[in-house]
């Protein structure tokens, strides 16, 4: 969603953003997988149809299976975001009549992507209680 531009207390953001894809880029090269960054910047993650349309289109180019995304219950708001942004996308990527509006857009999924949610920071929700995984 970010590259973390506003994730430094001393770094600026072009370069904190920079640091942060080239790790990023770096991690996904490990597991082999590819990095793709939405452009948007930290503390404004939005759940409204652009945004949507963007993680939908992102969705259906990727193809992804699993999906793993936030907990939709976290302590940072961008994160609990993005986690209904990815929610609503593994259905709405498999709609063929929604649009993402992309110049070249890919194809709808043929089936919903299978969605799993990370652990929150620290494993504790909003208010502190200690959240347990079902998954290992």
């Amino acid at each position: 969603m970010t590259a973390g531009d506003r994730g430094s207390p001393v770094l600026p953001a072009a370069r904190i953003a920079r640091i942060r894809k080239g790790e990023a880029s770096a991690a996904a090269r490990l597991v082999g997988a590819r990095y793709i960054c939405l452009g948007e910047k930290d503390l404004e993650v939005f759940y409204d149809c652009r945004c949507l349309r963007d993680v939908m289109e992102a969705v259906r180019r990727t193809d992804p299976s699993p999906l793993l995304t936030h907990s939709p219950q976290d302590y940072m708001l961008d994160h609990e975001t993005t986690s209904r942004l990815c929610q609503t996308a593994c259905f709405g990527a498999l709609a063929p009549n929604d649009s993402t509006g992309a110049r070249h857009p890919a194809k709808a999924e043929r089936a919903v992507p299978h969605l799993y949610y990370a652990q929150p920071f620290g494993g504790k929700d909003i208010p502190g209680e200690g959240v347990r995984p079902s998954l290992y």
